[in-house]
Order: C-alpha cells, then sequence, then structure tokens
C-alpha cells in the first residue's frame, strides 16, 4: 500500500515559522534574566564581603589608638601595622612613626614621619604639618655621634653598628648602646662600646696602628 504525503498548507507553515520565533526569544530572555541574576548575587557578595573588611580595618584601628592612649606602645604599633598591610594611609603611617617615636626608635620614626609626610603632600595639610614639627623635634633629641681615627687610618673602614659610616662626620643614632669598629683588609684594628642618650652629642677616638 502506497502512503500519500500531503502537502504542508500555506497556515500551518506560517503558524510553525511563528512559534520557532517566539520560543527562540524566550529562551534567550530566560538566560539572560538568570545571567543577570547570577551577577547582581555576586556583586551582592563581594560588596558585603568589602564592607565586613573595612569594618574589621576601622576596629583594628581604633582598637590601635586605645592602646595608644594607655601607654602600651608595641602593642599599638603591632595592630598600625596589620591595618598598614591593608590601607597604607597618611594617617596611619604617622601613627606607626609616632609609636616607633615613643618607642626610643628615633632613626625609624623619623623615617616614617618622612613617608607620611610625602604621601600627604596635596591631601591632607594636617599630616604634612605635624609630620614636619615632629621631624624638627627628632632632630633636636637624636644623639649625635663623631668618631675621629687617630694614627694611621689609611685603608680604614668604619662600621657603626655593622653600617658603614664616615669619620669626622656626625653620625645620629638611636638612644642605648652602640658599637663602633675600625677595619682593615677584613680585620679589625680598633674598636669602642659606647651608649648615649637622648639630646646627647658625644665623640670617639680610636688609634689605629700602622699594619
Amino acid at each position: 500500500m502506497r502512503m500519500m504525503i500531503l502537502p504542508r498548507s500555506t497556515g500551518f507553515m506560517a503558524a510553525l515559522v511563528l512559534a520557532l520565533s517566539l520560543a527562540a526569544p524566550a529562551s534567550a530572555t530566560a538566560s539572560a534574566t538568570a545571567s543577570a541574576t547570577a551577577s547582581a548575587a555576586a556583586g551582592g557578595s563581594t560588596s558585603a564581603t568589602t564592607s565586613k573588611h573595612t569594618l574589621a580595618l576601622r576596629l583594628r584601628f581604633a582598637e590601635a589608638r586605645g592602646l595608644a592612649s594607655v601607654g602600651r606602645w608595641a602593642d599599638a604599633l603591632t595592630r598600625f601595622e596589620e591595618v598598614a598591610r591593608a590601607k597604607p594611609t597618611p594617617h596611619v603611617m604617622f601613627h606607626i612613626a609616632t609609636c616607633n617615636e615613643q618607642l626610643g626608635r628615633l632613626q625609624e620614626a623619623g623615617r616614617i614621619y618622612r613617608k607620611a609626610r610625602d604621601a600627604a603632600r596635596g591631601n591632607d595639610a594636617g599630616v604634612v604639618a605635624e609630620s614636619e614639627s615632629r621631624l624638627q623635634a627628632l632632630e633636636m633629641r637624636m644623639p649625635r655621634l663623631t668618631v675621629h681615627l687617630e694614627g694611621a687610618p689609611e685603608k680604614v673602614t668604619l662600621l657603626v653598628d655593622g653600617v658603614a659610616a664616615t669619620a669626622a662626620e656626625v653620625i645620629r643614632l638611636d638612644p642605648g648602646p652602640h658599637v663602633v669598629v675600625a677595619m682593615r683588609n677584613g680585620q679589625q684594628v680598633a674598636a669602642a662600646a659606647l651608649s648615649v642618650l637622648e639630646w646627647q652629642a658625644r665623640s670617639v677616638r680610636l688609634r689605629i696602628y700602622p699594619a
């Protein structure tokens, strides 16, 4: 028995085309809606995470200031440095410098005051002015040492606390104990140990004998 294939009517084909044309946009719209929903959810999650992180930093900063206000400078310094690792603003750097200053680390304090001042230029005149004021005060408080080499100082290298220094020039130090060593050809030829106080100026004379 032979099967007869009937031609499809024009109306049937038009209906099929219309159905397909409507189905595709509906699928695309659903996909776009799902994508937008996922993006919004991800954005909301990122925003919430950022907000929590900012709040944690503010709480840690407030904790550090509280510790500083009662003279717990070492603990305050640790907290300020934790904040600075995430957000090294001029204000945070200024507080780090203040902690170092109070702990007697005048050299480090001066270095960080300068860093805070330079970072604040054009943005925070208050930090610039206060940093400059602290630097001027540190300049006066910082102990000063001058080392004189006598005898045969040719080819001698001078070290103060292991750092190269120049004889007969003023060397600024932190308060406390220090060691001065003169070296020639890798050998120690003279040395001196001393302790200095804030505001103090001292000189040391090392006798260098011929090789």
